[in-house]
């Protein structure tokens, strides 16, 4: 057998990796991988931090697959913003479509670079760690605004939430605009991920001219920003106050000064379909569009989308998708137009609607609080709503709600207003559809009003103060009175002025109550009187029957009572078995309580006033139940009730493992079991297992109710003991069986696989194994901590797949790719689990051998019978690279290399 000296094989082996890394002969194509998950093409910048940082984001990108714009897009950079100190970096990247190279028109995505030692590492809005770092960036590099509009928070979709209707497309009736993202702001690319659920972006390539999608009045307006701006937008936001609540709709990225002048003010009237400005992209953004949302935020110009409908949109009841949303998420809407063009029918209202008043007639003189008013409103687009209006110094107010079915008629309280004797003026705003107003002042008449809304109060002998109560002989407060202090009055001599049995209407001050009686000396029938009655007749206790009374501070009538609900002895909702109390609290002012239960078949039972909170009710029949419990003091009652369910007693769940035992040569043990008895309220399992005789304890590992195996990684040459028990919902478990279900010995040596020779063996990656391209290889692994190393030829621009399956032992192992240099990790995987295999596609960079590293899945999984498989499959070309001068020596160097891994691998003699 050849066996070269090691000086000599590692002198050889250093001359091959230099090749490989040689530009001597050509230079290799530029980056490019035409796959969702890439960078497309990106103009390279002379700043030589620029390509530091795009090189981090390519490799931060390859293989996201938990980030779906990058399996949908490709990416490119639009513009890198670094710090003043150069630590910190703002990715800018637009996305585009992998088939047409086509930039998807919205806002930016958003990337963070950080500076760490001599490389940049990138944070993804995916990452865990992106909220901290983003609130960590400098204001002076990217502003409060933008910031809180990057933040992960995702916007929810409320329960039973308002969905605002009347809206058309933005832009002129009869054209067709793409829809080029909706809910892919939160769901996919991010953009703004906490505010826009709802918005829409809409594009065709153009500066194309925008149109009001619902009437209003202009409540902010930003045009001064150049056109292309990156930092700054020019927006428009109009305010619909015929919405409850208030709406405002954003329209952004439009172009510089093309907001029509009498709309830069605010309160500038605007109606649907109205030219309002053209897009453009100022601002953080990808291309021509326009980004178009609604929310409800009254004080700023931002805030969160609310759900709104395109009455001029058929595809989810008026939500325009696009086609890749609509198949990603089809629960948010499963419809599209072909191409995402969607035509508008916004054309817009130029005639203003009309109306009149019918009712009250001109130089009416208004004589009592309510006026009766009628009137009509009509226009071609339909009418939205019909303000009354009304003026007595020259300023216009609202009088009533908004009307919004024509003709109306309603009463308005002129009081209530504040309008003043005098002279007034009526008058009508119509509104329709659109958001045009009527012109002028439909139906305005003068009206005089000769009401006082604040006569004098009629003067009464006795007005009682807030301790005093007031007898009278007569309803109303009319005849003979007479006041009473806090005390008690018997008989008739105390009510002198009254006289025994002649009050007929009574007065109570606001800090006393007063407990009547039919009979003398606080006797016979009582009532407590907490307000005025004016007149006693209509009063259960009757007119001319007080014959004594007494006054009292004021208690306030009592909390409902507190329920506490049943629990056995053991702090557990009750059962059939147990004796139950049933036990309420009460406040301050509660003296008595009564309680009534019942349950089921009629169940009923019930307790007399008592000043005790319990009721010793016993044993009950399995069944729900109600428990309502009354307290009571002399100013009234109160009531507070409780649902409860006595269970029936089931036995609890049974469980056993299945019988296994033996001496097995791997680490994991497969340990199966099933529920033999209520297996319905199982809610989990609990596993004891015991190690070579010793003390049982418990294995942590939770055990959901739905599991019937689980993996158990042990020792080399223990033995181990396993028992299993069911717990059910309600805590309930049989006891653990004395002996043990399951009983396994783990052999205590291994036999290694057949690349474990010589020394280290395939144990690092200088003697690594050489495997071909799809070649598989059987490996195992012996002894703790056993990793194995190969090495394979690649080519640059060819597709591999990295794959291992488990072949026995329940297997699993770790997958790391290196570099040619056998330090720099440019991947890896790890598989789900125990027994389980684990895949990595790789693309590579450069003609090369390259290494692999497989370790445990499991620190202790080990033994002869762990064996797994391992194959790199080349996989279909992705783009054939220029033939350079390494890709001619790679078959030479491949041999080469063969030669002195397996050398590695002998023996030295």
């Amino acid at each position: 057998m050849f066996n070269p000296p090691k000086r000599f094989l590692q002198i050889l082996f250093t001359l091959a990796l230099l090749v490989l890394t040689s530009a001597a002969c050509s230079t290799l194509p530029e980056w490019s991988l035409p796959q969702p998950k890439t960078l497309s093409a990106t103009p390279t910048p002379a700043d030589a931090r620029f390509q530091a940082v795009e090189s981090a984001l390519r490799a931060a990108i390859a293989g996201r697959e938990d980030v779906l714009a990058f399996l949908i897009y490709q990416v490119r950079i639009e513009r890198v913003d670094f710090s003043e100190d150069s630590t910190m970096a703002l990715v800018w990247f637009a996305l585009l479509d992998p088939e047409s190279g086509e930039t998807i028109p919205g806002e930016l995505s958003l990337a963070l670079a950080l500076q760490s030692e001599s490389s940049w590492r990138i944070v993804l809005q995916a990452d865990p760690d992106w909220a901290e770092k983003l609130a960590q960036t400098p204001d002076t590099l990217l502003s409060p605004e933008l910031k809180e509009r990057y933040m992960p928070d995702v916007q929810q979709i409320p329960k039973d939430h308002q969905v605002f209707t009347g809206y058309r497309l933005p832009w002129p009736g009869g054209t067709a605009r793409r829809v080029s993202g909706s809910i892919g702001h939160v769901l996919t690319y991010k953009t703004c991920p906490s505010t826009c659920l709802y918005a829409f972006d809409f594009a065709d390539g153009t500066m194309f001219p925008v149109t009001a999608a619902r009437g209003g009045r202009v409540k902010y307006a930003v045009w001064r920003w150049p056109n292309g701006n990156t930092e700054h937008a020019n927006y428009l936001v109009i305010e619909d106050t015929s919405t409850t609540p208030t709406t405002y709709q954003v329209y952004y990225h439009l172009a510089q000064d093309s907001i029509p002048p009498e709309l830069r003010t605010p309160g500038a009237p605007v109606y649907q379909g109205q030219f309002i400005g053209n897009a453009d992209d100022t601002g953080p953004s990808t291309a021509h569009h326009l980004h178009f949302h609604v929310h409800t935020n009254s004080g700023y110009y931002w805030g969160t989308s609310v759900d709104i409908v395109f009455e001029d949109v058929a595809d989810n009841g008026g939500r325009p998708r696009t086609c890749t949303e609509a198949a990603q998420f089809p629960d948010y809407g499963a419809q599209c137009a072909r191409g995402n063009w969607y035509t508008s029918g916004n054309y817009g209202d130029d005639e203003p609607p009309t109306g009149d008043l019918t009712a009250p007639q001109a130089g009416q003189i208004i004589t009592t609080p309510l006026m009766a008013i009628s009137g009509w409103g009509s226009d071609n687009k339909g009418v939205a709503s019909m303000q009354v209006l009304v003026s007595w110094d020259g300023t216009w107010k609202p009088l009533g709600a908004p009307q919004t079915v024509s003709p109306f008629n309603f009463e308005a309280d002129l009081c209530q207003v504040g309008v003043p004797d005098g002279p007034f003026l009526l008058s009508l705003a119509v509104r329709d559809q659109a958001g045009r107003v009527s012109l002028g002042m439909p139906g305005q008449r003068l009206l005089e009003k000769n009401y006082n809304c604040n006569p004098e109060p009629t003067p009464q002998p006795c007005i009682p103060g807030p301790q005093q109560a007031a007898l009278f002989t007569g309803p109303n407060y009319q005849g003979a009175c007479q006041l009473f202090d806090l005390g008690d009055y018997p008989n008739g001599t105390a009510l002198s002025a009254v006289g025994n049995d002649e009050a007929e209407s009574v007065q109570v001050g606001s800090g006393v109550m007063v407990l009547a009686y039919t009979g003398e000396n606080l006797e016979g029938n009582r009532a407590v009187l907490l307000e005025d009655v004016p007149n006693l007749a209509d009063h259960p206790l009757g007119a001319n029957a007080i014959s004594s009374l007494s006054v009292q501070l004021r208690l306030p009538p009592p909390a409902p009572p507190q329920i506490i609900a049943p629990h056995n002895q053991s702090d557990l909702p009750p059962t059939e078995l147990d004796s139950l109390t049933l036990r309420w609290s009460g406040d301050e002012f509660s003296k008595e309580f009564r309680a009534e239960l019942n349950g089921p078949g009629g169940f009923y039972r019930t307790l007399e006033w008592q000043s005790s909170l319990l009721w010793e009710i016993g044993v009950l029949p399995p069944g729900d139940y109600t428990l309502a419990v009354w307290a009571r003091n002399p100013a009234g009652e109160a009531r507070g009730a409780l649902n409860f369910s006595v269970a029936k007693v089931e036995p609890p769940p049974i469980a056993r493992l299945e019988a296994l035992s033996g001496v097995q040569r791997t680490t994991a043990m497969l340990l199966r079991w099933q529920a033999l008895q209520n297996e319905k309220n199982i809610d989990h399992f609990e596993m004891q297992y015991r190690e070579d005789g010793g003390e049982w304890q418990g294995w942590n590992r939770p055990l959901q109710a739905t599991a019937r195996q689980a993996w158990f990684v042990g020792q080399p040459g223990r033995r181990y003991e396993f028992r299993l028990r069911a717990v059910g919902q309600k805590g309930d478990a049989a006891p653990f069986t004395e002996q043990p279900e399951v009983i396994l010995e783990i052999q205590a040596n291994c036999q290694p696989d057949a690349y474990e020779g010589g020394d280290p063996g395939d144990d690092q990656f200088i003697s690594a194994a050489p495997l071909e391209v799809d070649e598989v290889q059987d490996h195992n692994l012996c002894g703790l901590g056993d990793e194995d190393w190969v090495a394979f030829p690649a080519e640059a621009g060819a597709a591999y797949r990295i794959s291992t399956n488990p072949t026995g032992g329940g297997a699993a192992v770790n997958i790391q790719l290196f570099a040619p240099d056998g330090y720099n990790l440019l991947g890896e995987v790890r598989p789900p689990d125990l027994a389980q295999p684990a895949a990595l596609d790789w693309i590579a960079p450069d003609d090369g051998i390259y290494f692999i590293r497989f370790t445990p899945f499991d620190a202790g999984l080990m033994g002869s019978d762990v064996r797994y498989q391992a194959r790199v499959a080349r996989l279909s070309q992705v783009f054939t690279p220029t033939l350079v001068c390494s890709s001619l020596l790679l078959p030479l160097i491949w041999v080469l290399v063969r030669a002195y891994l397996k050398a590695k691998r002998q023996p030295l003699r």
